[in-house]
Formats: structure tokens, sequence, C-alpha cells
């Protein structure tokens, strides 16, 4: 096939490196009166228009004129979930509005797996558009996550689907990425399980229907840092590379865990201190700025102990910095080069200054007086069986009792949730988001609370989800339950 001239008013090939802000078409090595050549599949020469119409005189060639265009490489969309049913848009309005979202995640799950019943409507009817006009924006590249299956044979089906479409002429080129850890599926009751059935069941299939990486959503409420990683590690074991959603919308310590990791290692261990350090003084501060009295949370400590590794450095025992790095510097004899003292003296005068303010701190006043919920009378109920109870079934009662506490998901909401058997026998849940920063609580049967990793936030389930310690300042939200005849406990 004859070469093809395209003139443009500028192309801006992104032929220099360049910051990732402050950046302007100069940079990126901008062209005006500009043309390129393309040959076969391939742009063979960009330049100006004058010197690329000469390296074509005599050529026999095609012509695209484009001299009111501007000519920039495609878009790369690093994150991108196209392969979903139905729409959110009263989840939207709702948070526009400071409430919960009445549909959440599980609804579009529920849409998704419906419409993958017949994949090739569903792709022709609802992705197909979706993605020809991504591509009409200027996304040539798009990585492309499954996620709203949530078991085997949809998760399949959807990555079946992006390897079948993938090279399409009209949609972008589409990079495949498994999302199975991207919530709770109806089928399941903690999280445990199912990142047990994605391991044994899913992971190893994901990688032979063509998936290249492996998401997680590590968000307080969905998957903790402990299960996201043994996932992670089984999907890097089946030979994908990985990705994570993390702290994206509350904090849930994968920041902190990609940092402590950092230092276990001993690479950068005095900046990966110093972001440690950094990281736990704003969290002690969004924790306490709006606290009268001032509350002193745990992670004021954790600063301090950060500083302590910045002053110590990338010397320790355990340090993988020579291995990385090579052996530490030497003066021209080969002698240990001189150590700046004049650095050190100050950096352990910020060290020491930072340690003592933490111990005035401490000795601050910090009692709170109890924010109350709603008294447990009215928000306890009887184990009475109902003979039609309404709502959805979150387990047995001889199980809640037992154990004390039932872990399961908001049907209303898609929250996590806790119930709670009590003392005299009647049984409780709440709404497991904390509500100070959106972590997910827990039941501490020892002191018989509700608490909360983040910030120290305690409350009482037999007093409404009173909150009894910490940072919150709300109770928790009350979740009606009924108890059956079949001996379940039904929430909604």
């Amino acid at each position: 096939m004859d070469p093809l001239l395209v003139r443009a008013k500028t192309i801006v090939p992104c032929s220099r490196d360049a910051a990732q802000s402050g950046v302007t078409f100069d940079d990126l090595g901008r062209i005006d009166a500009a043309a390129l050549i393309v040959e076969g599949d391939r742009i063979s020469a960009i330049g100006r228009r004058k010197e690329i119409e000469h390296a074509l005189r005599g050529r026999v060639m095609r012509e695209l004129d484009l001299r009111d265009c501007v000519i920039v490489p495609g878009f790369v969309d690093a994150h991108a979930h196209p392969l979903f049913a139905g729409d959110r848009e009263p989840d939207f309005a709702a948070r526009q509005r400071g409430e919960k979202a009445p549909l959440g995640m599980l609804h579009t799950v529920e849409q998704t797996r419906e419409a993958l019943l017949d994949p090739t409507e569903f792709y022709e009817q609802t992705v197909q558009p979706r993605l020809n006009t991504i591509l009409r924006h200027g996304t040539t590249t798009l990585e492309t996550k499954t996620g709203y299956a949530l078991h085997k044979p949809g998760e399949t089906e959807l990555l079946d689907m992006i390897a079948a479409h993938a090279g399409d002429a009209d949609v972008p080129t589409m990079i495949a990425t498994f999302l199975g850890a991207h919530a709770l599926p109806p089928e399941f009751t903690r999280e445990e399980a199912y990142v047990d059935y994605l391991i044994d069941q899913v992971i190893p299939l994901a990688k032979a229907h063509g998936a290249v990486y492996a998401d997680a959503f590590c968000e307080p409420g969905f998957f903790t840092p402990v299960q996201t990683k043994r996932y992670l590690e089984a999907a890097r074991a089946a030979g994908m590379r990985l990705r994570v959603h993390c702290d994206e919308m509350a904090f849930g310590h994968a920041a902190e865990m990609a940092i402590g990791g950092l230092v276990l290692v001993g690479l950068a261990t005095r900046w990966a201190a110093a972001a440690g350090a950094l990281l736990s003084f704003v969290l002690f501060l969004t924790a306490s700025w709006t606290i009268q009295p001032y509350f002193l949370g745990s992670d004021s400590i954790y600063a301090v102990a950060w500083i302590t590794l910045v002053l110590v450095g990338d010397q320790g025992v355990l340090t993988a910095r020579p291995l990385i790095s090579g052996p530490a510097r030497t003066d021209p004899r080969g002698r240990p080069a001189t150590v700046d003292l004049g650095r050190r003296r100050l950096l352990l005068q910020l060290g020491g200054a930072s340690v003592a303010l933490v111990w005035v701190l401490a000795l601050l006043p910090r009692q709170r007086l109890s924010l109350q919920g709603a008294s447990s009378s009215s928000a306890a109920t009887s184990t009475t069986p109902v003979a039609s109870p309404t709502g959805t079934r979150i387990g047995a009662l001889a199980d809640l009792q037992s154990q004390g506490f039932l872990s399961f998901q908001d049907p209303t909401t898609g929250d996590p949730a806790v119930a709670v058997s009590l003392a005299g026998g009647s049984v409780v849940a709440f709404d497991a988001v904390c509500t100070h920063a959106g972590c997910q609580v827990s039941y501490d049967s020892g002191q018989r609370l509700l608490a909360c990793p983040c910030h120290g936030g305690l409350f009482d389930p037999a007093r409404g989800a009173a909150v009894v310690a910490g940072p919150p300042p709300a109770p928790l939200a009350a979740i009606s339950l009924q108890v059956g005849a079949d001996g379940g406990v039904y929430a909604g």
C-alpha cells in the first residue's frame, strides 16, 4: 500500500521527558506546520511539513489534509470499569445530598449477572457503544476491569469478552484486569470466605482467560489489607501483575502497609519513615481537630516512632540498601565518608522536640462526654419468633448468641454491618462504618464494645451504639432485626 502523508497544523509527539505537572506542549516536542508519514500500520516519520514532503518527493502517496487540527498520541486510560449493566444515578444524587446510597454496588452486580445471560446482546447493546464513545474521545488503550459479576462463571465470561474484542478497530485496545475482590457478593456473608473462594476457584482460571492484571478494593467496609495481600499474592503466583484500589474513599491502612513494607526490607528507610511520620501526624490531626475536649490518638505515638527511624536512617542490621545501592560511600583513601555532624545534631534536636511535644499533649485533659445513641430498649430486638419475618436472612440466632456477634452486609445500603447479642438475651444491629473517618468497626468481645481500628473510637451496643471513646462525632446507625420461627435472624 502506498504511504500516507498526513498534514496538520500542529503535532505533539510526546517525544521528550517531562514532569507530570505544569507541562506545556513545548515540553512534549510540539511541531507546528507539521506532517507525518504512515507506512503500513506504523508512523515512519514526523517533522516539519516541508521536510516530510521533501522526503516523499517523487513517490506515489496518499494524502490526508488536517491543517486545522492538532494531532496527539492516543490517551492511555489506566483505570476503567466499562463492563457493567444498569446505572446507579439515584446513588449519585443521594451522595450529593450527603445521604447514603440507596442501591449500592450489589445492584450493579445483579444487573450485570442478568445481562450476562446473553453475552452477545450485552456486548452489542451496552458495552460496545460505551467503548465506541471512549475511543471517540481519544482513548486508544484501555485498562479494562471485570468486577461486576463476582462469581466464577460471570468473571470468566467478562474476561472472555475482553479477549474477544480487545483488538477490534472500533474500540480501544483493551488490557484485561481481573477485579474479583471488588465487593462481597450476595452468596457470601464473610469477606474471608469469599477471598478463599477467589483464591481456590477463580484466580487459577483468570490468567487462562486473558487476565494480565489482578486488582482488589482495599477499603474499609470491603477488603482489609490482610485479605488483599492474600488475594494479590495468589494472583501473582498465578502469573498476573498487580494493581490495587486503596485508601480511595477512607483511610484503610493500605498506605501504612506499603510504607511499613519499605522500612522492613530496609529500602529507602529514611524516606519511607519520613512519609510514615507525616501520614501519622496528618491522621492524628484529622482525628483530633474538631474534638473538644482534645483527643490524643495513637497516631501521635506512631509519628514519634517513625521519627526515630528517620534519625536511624538506612544502616540497620537487616537493611537491603547495600544489595541495591552498593556498599557505603568511602573517601579516596577507602575510609568511611565523613559524617555531617551539624545535620545529625539538627535531626536529633527535631526528634527530641517532637517527643517532648507528644508528652506535653499526653498530659492535657482529653476525656469526652459520651454521645448517646438510641436507647437500648428502642434499638434492641426481642428474640421472640415472628411467623413471617421480613428482610434478608443474615444468619442463625443460635450462632449469634453463641459467638456474641455476627458480621453481615446491610441489605438496604450494602454497607458492612454487625449484629450483637446483649446480656439480657435481646439482639441489636448497627451499620459498621465508623462515623468519624469511615473505617469498619468490629465487635470486641472482651470490652463488649464496637471498636474502630483507625483512631480508637468505641461504641456501646447496649446503649444504642453510643460513642464512649475516641473522635467519632455520632453513634452508629441502627438496623432493624427480626427473629423468624425458623431460628434465623433477618435484617432490613
